[in-house]
């Protein structure tokens, strides 16, 4: 989630609305917030490992589903040995209560030395694209 509310890519960039929403900033002291205080200059305290951005990431997938249809041959006439009629969808459903863009986030970057460390991290990868293709197989 930190990296996907905050994502530092421009300096000076608007931030997220849930930056407003952390235990204190300059000249706010938020004791109901839901994340820790944003600082660059944190005391070590603040940067030791935590479980507080780690969230259930199962999910449920509806990867690929094709509905069809075959012409009977004796509708055909003689013109057609075989018609069939289909569509086809990819990614067109997850079920999940993650809060981030996508539950899949990814296996880490394999160039960087810390690689093992990253898996599980949601650096905000764009999320699985759902696509859709109708079809017609005829066979002569």
């Amino acid at each position: 989630k930190y990296f996907t509310d905050f994502v530092q890519t421009f300096t000076n960039s608007g931030k997220g609305v849930g930056l407003l929403d952390s235990w204190g900033y300059p000249g706010v002291d938020n004791a109901t917030a839901s994340h820790p205080q944003l600082n660059l200059n944190a005391p070590d305290i603040e940067l030791a490992p935590s479980t507080f951005y780690i969230e259930d990431g199962s999910y449920l997938r509806v990867r690929t589903l094709t509905l069809g249809y075959t012409v009977p041959a004796d509708k055909l006439g003689n013109a057609l040995s075989r018609l069939r009629i289909y569509i086809q969808g990819n990614n067109i459903l997850t079920l999940t209560k993650y809060s981030g863009f996508d539950p899949e986030i990814g296996n880490g970057y394999y160039y960087d030395s810390r690689a093992d460390l990253d898996i599980g991290v949601d650096r905000g990868q764009y999320p699985v694209v759902k696509s859709w293709m109708l079809g017609l197989n005829a066979s002569f």
